[in-house]
Order: structure tokens, then C-alpha cells, then sequence
């Protein structure tokens, strides 16, 4: 069964249709108390209280009511994706900013570190330059 051929038979089975001596005696009662029913609230009444296409008419409304829930449920569930979405995309921002930022940190570092193993490079060329001149002075003092 549909959704709408659900309704339809629930609303039979709760007996729709059978206040038209309820309404005319509540119309009765407006009258003697001078009040006059909203012209929409008039019809619903009318319309479901007569016997026939009784049950589509309040189908109708129920259906009617079940779409504008989902459909606020709907605009609920994309306003939180969005929110959501936006506190996504600001964390991906300041992450983005921190991986900068550390970026030229690490090629500051990169460049200090080269310039200290060239540094050490010469220091060590120096070091041994003077022990190759130290041995060869001591080689040439054994051998002369």
C-alpha cells in the first residue's frame, strides 16, 4: 500500500465521514452563540465532515503536513552541513596558515644546517690540511 492509500483506509476505519450530526449541531451552537467560524477552519469541517472523497481531503492534508516537516528537516540538515562545511573549511585554513608558516621555518632551518656542514666541510678540509703538514714536517725531520 502507498503512503496515501494508508491514510485513506486508516481514516475510514476511524469512521470519517460520520460528524455530520456533530457539525450541524456545533453549527447550531455557533449560531445561538453569535460566532462565526474562520472561513478555511468552515470548509475543512464541511469538506470531512460529508460522506464520499472525505478521507482524500484529509489524506490530502496530512500529506501535505508530512512534506512541509521533511522539507524543514531538510533545510535543517543543509543548514548544519553548511555550518558544518564552514568550520571544516576554517579549520583547513588555519592549518594551511600553521604548514606555512612552519614551511619557512623549515627552509630557514634547511638553509642553517648547509651553511653549518659547509662550515664543518672547510673545518675539517683545515684539519686535515694541517695534521698532512704536521706529518710531512715530521717525515721530512726522520728522513733528513
Amino acid at each position: 500500500m502507498t503512503v496515501k492509500e494508508t491514510l485513506d483506509f486508516s481514516a475510514k476505519c476511524q469512521g470519517v465521514g460520520s460528524r455530520l450530526e456533530m457539525l450541524t449541531e456545533l453549527a447550531r451552537r455557533e449560531k445561538e452563540a453569535g460566532i462565526i467560524p474562520e472561513a478555511e477552519v468552515g470548509l475543512f469541517m464541511k469538506a470531512t465532515a460529508i460522506e464520499g472523497d472525505e478521507s482524500s481531503l484529509i489524506t490530502y492534508y496530512t500529506l501535505r503536513d508530512i512534506l512541509d516537516q521533511s522539507s524543514s528537516n531538510a533545510r535543517c540538515v543543509e543548514k548544519l552541513l553548511a555550518e558544518e562545511a564552514a568550520k571544516g573549511l576554517s579549520i583547513f585554513d588555519e592549518l594551511h596558515g600553521t604548514l606555512s608558516a612552519q614551511q619557512g621555518e623549515i627552509a630557514v632551518f634547511a638553509r642553517e644546517l648547509r651553511k653549518r656542514f659547509n662550515d664543518s666541510i672547510h673545518h675539517t678540509t683545515n684539519i686535515s690540511e694541517f695534521i698532512n703538514g704536521v706529518f710531512d714536517k715530521l717525515m721530512e725531520g726522520v728522513y733528513s
